[in-house]
C-alpha cells in the first residue's frame, strides 16, 4: 500500500513528478508521445487507425478507450470530432476517468461536453483543463475558460515567424506554379 506521500498527485504537492504518470492520447500524437516518454511517463493511446503502425518505445502501448479513461492521469486529445458529433469526453467518460485527471484539448472543442466538464472541474474530479480550442473564437460563453482550474489560450501554437514565412513561401510557389501552367489548367469550373 502506498502512502499519499508516494502519490504524484497528492493534495499538498507543490509540483508533481511526471515520471510516474500515465499519459493518454486519443488518436495519433507521435510528437507528444515521444516527449512524454522522454520525460519518463508511461503513454497509453487509443486510436483504431494508428494501432500497430506506431510504437516509439516500451513506455508506449495502445489500449481500449475504456482503459484510457480508467488509467490515465493526463488525457490529451489529438483527434477529429467523432462522425456522430458526440463528444469523446462526455459525462459518462468523465465519470469513468480517474479522480484528479488533467485534460488537455488542443484538437477540437466539440471533443468535450462543456457542461459535463464544468461539473467535473467544480467537483474536483477533473483537476485541471488545458484548452486552446473553442466553439467559436473568441469564445462568447466564457464560463469554462474563466474557471479557476482552466488554462485557456488562443490556438496559436504553430503561429511563429518561421511558420508564417513557410506559409508565405508556399503561397508564392503555388501562385507562380499556377501562373506558369497552361491557361486550360488554370481555369476553375
Amino acid at each position: 500500500m502506498s502512502s499519499s506521500r508516494d502519490s504524484p498527485l497528492r493534495a499538498d504537492a507543490i509540483g508533481m513528478d511526471v515520471r510516474r504518470l500515465q499519459w493518454a492520447a486519443f488518436t495519433f500524437a507521435g510528437l507528444f508521445a515521444g516527449i512524454a516518454g522522454a520525460l519518463g511517463m508511461n503513454v497509453l493511446a487509443s486510436d483504431p487507425v494508428a494501432e500497430g503502425k506506431f510504437h516509439p518505445g516500451d513506455f508506449f502501448r495502445f489500449v481500449p478507450i475504456d482503459e484510457v479513461f480508467r488509467c490515465a492521469e493526463i488525457l490529451s486529445l489529438h483527434c477529429p470530432p467523432s462522425p456522430d458529433g458526440r463528444p469523446i469526453l462526455d459525462r459518462d467518460a468523465l465519470a469513468s476517468s480517474r479522480r484528479g485527471v488533467f485534460v488537455v484539448n488542443t484538437a477540437r472543442f466539440d471533443l468535450i461536453d462543456p457542461v459535463a466538464m464544468l461539473g467535473a472541474l467544480d467537483s474536483g474530479h477533473v483537476a485541471g483543463l488545458g484548452l486552446d480550442v473553442f466553439a467559436e473564437e473568441p469564445p462568447k460563453d466564457t464560463t469554462l475558460v474563466r474557471h479557476s482550474r482552466v488554462i485557456a489560450t488562443s490556438h496559436v501554437g504553430g503561429f511563429t515567424q518561421e511558420s508564417v514565412d513557410r506559409a508565405m513561401d508556399a503561397a508564392v510557389d503555388n501562385l507562380l506554379r499556377a501562373l506558369a501552367a497552361p491557361r486550360a489548367e488554370r481555369e476553375v469550373s
